[in-house]
């Protein structure tokens, strides 16, 4: 199944998507940077290929299982781990830049919960480090909505 969900995804997109990143924080080469819910990880390799410290971190181990094979088979040193959005304390003011891609962020229970979340977050910053996020654009979601949805694999 991630082959289906994943493995459509264009290179061009990733480093499309990763130019843009880097055009938004002034990091260089060898900043460290933290990939929370890195899914299997294609911006995380991405920006290791570019030669930055990178630190990907999912809940499903299927997926950091993937992204381990990735990196190596892509010759990179992406660090992955297991773990969620809501536990970043170990991460504490260590990077340079985190970024949340893939509108991976407000599905935690509770507005609380989503709000502890973004604070653990930017908790994992320097001082003066870089936070970019991807999230739907509600008027965006409205227009797409669907109320059921089913393909089958």
């Amino acid at each position: 199944m991630m082959k289906i969900l994943f493995g459509a995804e264009n290179p061009e997109r990733t480093r499309a998507e990763v130019d843009f990143i880097l055009s938004k924080v002034r990091c260089r080469p060898g900043a460290r940077v933290l990939d929370i819910c890195c899914g299997v990880g294609r911006h995380s390799i991405e920006l290791s290929k570019r030669k930055y410290d990178v630190t990907g971190i999912d809940i499903s181990r299927p997926f950091i299982v993937q992204a381990r094979k990735s990196a190596s088979k892509a010759k990179v040193q992406a660090a992955f781990e297991v773990g969620s959005m809501d536990d970043l304390g170990r991460y504490r003011g260590g990077f340079d830049a985190a970024i949340n891609i893939f509108t991976s962020f407000g599905y935690l229970a509770t507005r609380q919960e989503n709000f502890d979340a973004l604070k653990g977050m930017v908790a994992t910053l320097k001082p003066g480090g870089y936070l970019i996020m991807e999230v739907f654009h509600r008027d965006a979601l409205l227009a797409a909505f669907q109320p059921r949805d089913w393909r089958q694999i």
